[in-house]
């Protein structure tokens, strides 16, 4: 077992992060340095870690919320247009 003790350098913190979040799709706005530069001191390796994992989970929440509101509302723009075009048939019965 090695330990390799707290990062307390805002340059090693941006370093755990970068390996951290390798493999995410991060936005173009997002600054891991400034967020190591803004991280307590004390946080850990697995501070960090859970710090991007609760991250992806929120950003992955909200994009799933997003991809149902669409889904919604074109689902509801296509009852919309069922419920119209049944309007016109019925007239157009009615005008026989």
């Amino acid at each position: 077992l090695v330990y390799i003790g707290i990062a307390h350098e805002p340059e090693s913190k941006a370093r755990v992060l970068k390996a951290l979040t390798r493999k995410f799709a991060l936005a173009e706005d997002v600054d891991l340095d400034a967020i190591a530069e803004t991280a307590p001191v004390q946080l850990t390796g697995a501070d960090l870690y859970a710090l991007c994992a609760d991250a992806w989970m929120v950003a992955f929440k909200r994009q799933v919320a997003e991809i149902e509101e669409a889904a919604a509302a074109e689902e509801g723009t296509s009852a919309d247009k069922r419920e119209e075009e049944e309007q016109q048939r019925r007239q157009q019965q009615e005008g026989r």
